[in-house]
Protein backbone atom coordinates (compact mmCIF):
# COMPACT_ATOMS: atom_id res chain seq x y z
CA UNK A 1 0.00 0.00 0.00
CA UNK A 2 1.80 2.99 -1.26
CA UNK A 3 0.90 6.85 -0.84
CA UNK A 4 -1.09 8.35 -3.67
CA UNK A 5 2.16 10.99 -4.71
CA UNK A 6 3.94 7.95 -4.96
CA UNK A 7 2.52 6.61 -8.10
CA UNK A 8 2.91 10.65 -9.82
CA UNK A 9 6.51 9.80 -9.50
CA UNK A 10 6.23 6.42 -11.04
CA UNK A 11 4.64 3.34 -10.98
CA UNK A 12 5.32 0.97 -7.90
CA UNK A 13 6.71 -2.50 -9.41
CA UNK A 14 7.48 -6.23 -8.12
CA UNK A 15 11.24 -4.75 -7.47
CA UNK A 16 9.92 -1.64 -5.69
CA UNK A 17 7.99 -4.15 -3.29
CA UNK A 18 10.91 -6.60 -2.61
CA UNK A 19 12.98 -3.59 -1.84
CA UNK A 20 10.01 -1.83 0.18
CA UNK A 21 9.82 -5.81 2.40
CA UNK A 22 13.44 -5.85 2.64
CA UNK A 23 14.00 -2.00 3.91
CA UNK A 24 11.39 -2.66 6.43
CA UNK A 25 12.82 -5.80 7.67
CA UNK A 26 16.34 -4.33 7.87
CA UNK A 27 14.90 -1.15 9.74
CA UNK A 28 13.27 -3.93 12.23
CA UNK A 29 16.41 -5.41 12.76
CA UNK A 30 19.30 -3.21 12.39
CA UNK A 31 18.05 0.15 12.23
CA UNK A 32 21.59 1.87 12.26
CA UNK A 33 22.30 0.12 9.04
CA UNK A 34 18.67 1.49 7.25
CA UNK A 35 19.37 4.68 8.50
CA UNK A 36 23.10 4.81 7.63
CA UNK A 37 21.61 3.38 4.18
CA UNK A 38 19.01 6.31 4.05
CA UNK A 39 21.61 8.96 4.03
CA UNK A 40 23.98 7.24 2.11
CA UNK A 41 23.64 8.88 -1.82
CA UNK A 42 25.75 6.22 -3.23
CA UNK A 43 23.21 3.19 -1.16
CA UNK A 44 21.05 1.96 -3.76
CA UNK A 45 17.64 3.08 -2.33
CA UNK A 46 14.81 4.45 -4.64
CA UNK A 47 13.62 7.64 -3.05
CA UNK A 48 10.40 6.47 -2.85
CA UNK A 49 11.06 3.85 -0.60
CA UNK A 50 13.22 6.50 1.62
CA UNK A 51 9.85 8.19 2.39
CA UNK A 52 8.08 4.98 3.30
CA UNK A 53 11.12 3.66 5.74
CA UNK A 54 10.91 6.68 7.40
CA UNK A 55 7.21 6.66 8.18
CA UNK A 56 7.60 2.92 9.51
CA UNK A 57 10.26 4.66 11.42
CA UNK A 58 8.03 6.82 13.03
CA UNK A 59 5.63 4.17 13.68
CA UNK A 60 7.99 1.72 15.10
CA UNK A 61 9.82 4.57 17.51
CA UNK A 62 8.07 8.04 17.27
CA UNK A 63 10.41 9.88 19.68
CA UNK A 64 13.60 8.44 17.96
CA UNK A 65 12.87 9.53 15.00
CA UNK A 66 12.08 12.90 15.79
CA UNK A 67 15.74 13.13 17.76
CA UNK A 68 17.32 11.56 13.93
CA UNK A 69 15.45 13.77 11.61
CA UNK A 70 16.74 17.05 14.01
CA UNK A 71 20.19 15.45 13.90
CA UNK A 72 20.32 14.30 10.32
CA UNK A 73 18.10 16.46 7.90
CA UNK A 74 20.63 17.85 5.83
CA UNK A 75 22.17 14.82 5.34
CA UNK A 76 19.90 12.74 3.40
CA UNK A 77 20.42 12.91 -0.41
CA UNK A 78 18.53 15.49 -2.25
CA UNK A 79 17.03 12.84 -4.57
CA UNK A 80 15.05 11.30 -1.65
CA UNK A 81 14.55 14.44 0.65
CA UNK A 82 11.38 15.35 -1.12
CA UNK A 83 9.76 11.57 -0.78
CA UNK A 84 10.98 11.66 3.16
CA UNK A 85 9.12 14.61 3.20
CA UNK A 86 6.15 13.83 1.79
CA UNK A 87 6.06 10.41 3.30
CA UNK A 88 6.24 12.59 7.07
CA UNK A 89 3.36 15.24 5.81
CA UNK A 90 0.83 12.55 4.75
CA UNK A 91 1.45 10.22 8.35
CA UNK A 92 0.93 13.95 10.31
CA UNK A 93 -2.44 14.32 8.32
CA UNK A 94 -3.23 10.55 9.58
CA UNK A 95 -2.75 11.66 12.83
CA UNK A 96 -4.19 14.60 12.77
CA UNK A 97 -1.52 16.72 13.78
CA UNK A 98 -2.13 19.44 10.64
CA UNK A 99 0.65 21.92 12.25
CA UNK A 100 3.17 19.51 11.71
CA UNK A 101 2.14 18.37 8.26
CA UNK A 102 2.03 22.09 7.36
CA UNK A 103 5.80 22.51 8.48
CA UNK A 104 6.78 18.62 6.95
CA UNK A 105 4.93 20.31 3.63
CA UNK A 106 7.79 23.01 3.27
CA UNK A 107 10.27 20.93 2.79
CA UNK A 108 8.96 19.52 0.06
CA UNK A 109 10.27 21.23 -3.14
CA UNK A 110 9.33 18.86 -6.14
CA UNK A 111 6.31 20.61 -7.48
CA UNK A 112 4.49 17.72 -8.28
CA UNK A 113 4.77 15.74 -4.98
CA UNK A 114 4.32 18.92 -3.30
CA UNK A 115 1.09 19.53 -5.14
CA UNK A 116 -0.46 16.37 -4.29
CA UNK A 117 0.08 16.34 -0.64
CA UNK A 118 -0.96 19.97 0.25
CA UNK A 119 -4.07 19.04 -1.29
CA UNK A 120 -4.18 16.11 1.19
CA UNK A 121 -3.45 18.77 3.70
CA UNK A 122 -5.83 21.13 2.63
CA UNK A 123 -8.27 18.49 2.64
CA UNK A 124 -7.83 17.52 6.17
CA UNK A 125 -7.66 20.99 6.97
CA UNK A 126 -11.16 21.30 5.73
CA UNK A 127 -12.74 18.59 7.33
CA UNK A 128 -11.27 19.88 10.84
CA UNK A 129 -12.58 23.62 10.37
CA UNK A 130 -15.71 21.79 9.72
CA UNK A 131 -15.98 19.99 12.79
CA UNK A 132 -14.96 22.48 14.92
CA UNK A 133 -18.12 24.24 13.66
CA UNK A 134 -20.17 21.60 14.02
Amino acid sequence: DVPEWYTLTRPPTKVDAFELKFRQTQLETNQEEALSDLLNASAPMKPEIAGTLMTDFIEIDGPGASNWFSEHWNEIPLDRKDHVAASVTTYAVEQGELENARAWLSEITDENIRRQVETEVAVAELRASRKKGE
